[in-house]
C-alpha cells in the first residue's frame, strides 16, 4: 500500500515538475524572441539614420557649404548640425539645406562661425 501511494506521489511531482519546466523554457523562448525582434529594430533605426545623415550631407554639399568641420546627426527625422563653417551666410544655407531633405521633421542648427587662425 504504501508503495503505490509513493509512485503515485511520485508521479504527481514528476508531472507538476515537468510541466514547470516547459513553461519555464516557453517563456525563454518567447523573451529571446522578443530580444531578436528589438535588436533588428535597432539595427533598421540606425540604418534608416544612417541614410538621413547621409541625404543631408549631400545636400548641404549641393548649396557649396563646406562640410570640412560639419557634424550631423539623425535620430528619427530629427537633426542636429554642429560644428563651424568659414562664412556666417553657411550657417543659414546649411539648416535650409538639411530642412529640405525628404524626411526630415526638424533641424537643430548649432553651426558657428569659425574665425580665421582657428
Amino acid at each position: 500500500m504504501h508503495y503505490a501511494k509513493f509512485v503515485a506521489v511520485s508521479l504527481a511531482a514528476g508531472s507538476f515538475l515537468f510541466g514547470y519546466d516547459a513553461a519555464a523554457q516557453q517563456t525563454s523562448v518567447q523573451t529571446s524572441d522578443q530580444t531578436q525582434s528589438q535588436r533588428l529594430q535597432k539595427k533598421e533605426m540606425g540604418k534608416t539614420n544612417w541614410a538621413l545623415q547621409s541625404a543631408v550631407r549631400k545636400q548641404i554639399l549641393k548649396q557649396s557649404v563646406d562640410l570640412s568641420n560639419i557634424f550631423v546627426r539623425a535620430c528619427a527625422g530629427f537633426v542636429t548640425l554642429t560644428g563651424s563653417v568659414p562664412d556666417a551666410s553657411q550657417i543659414s544655407a546649411a539648416g535650409n539645406a538639411a530642412q529640405s531633405v525628404p524626411g526630415v521633421n526638424s533641424v537643430a542648427n548649432w553651426l558657428t562661425l569659425r574665425y580665421p587662425g582657428r
